[in-house]
């Protein structure tokens, strides 16, 4: 495990468009990085790290783009946000493992495609 600390700003994505941000098993730290100005981005993969902090803040269910998302084995807080389900685009959703508490939002029949949330 690398055990990485990344600093960064959000304009960083406006500079360096990228299309997929793997840094999964790495030991990343703090809170989910705002990735709402990336709209190429179609796969972000942070699992198996300790990022703690809420996913409704930082623009991922907002990139039209997205089709992978995992986030599982994490320390995630917080509610899953209501509009998770509603990319058209999205269709792997990986959050289990985390430490996520209340419902789970309804999710569209034509969205989603594989859904993992165990011991949210």
């Amino acid at each position: 495990m690398a055990n990485l600390s990344i600093v960064y700003s959000s304009s960083f994505f406006l500079l360096y468009p990228i299309a997929e941000l793997l840094l999964h098993n790495n030991g990343l730290t703090g809170g989910i990085p705002d990735v709402s100005e990336n709209t190429n981005l179609y796969r972000l993969e942070l699992s198996n790290n300790t990022l703690s902090g809420g996913i409704s803040g930082n623009g991922i269910f907002n990139l039209e783009n997205l089709e992978l998302l995992y986030l599982d084995h994490n320390q995630l807080t917080g509610t899953i946000p209501v509009n998770f389900g509603n990319n058209s685009n999205l269709a792997d959703i990986f959050l289990n493992d985390n430490l996520f508490s209340g419902p789970i939002p309804n999710i569209p029949d034509d969205g989603v495609t594989l859904l993992k949330l165990r011991k949210c």
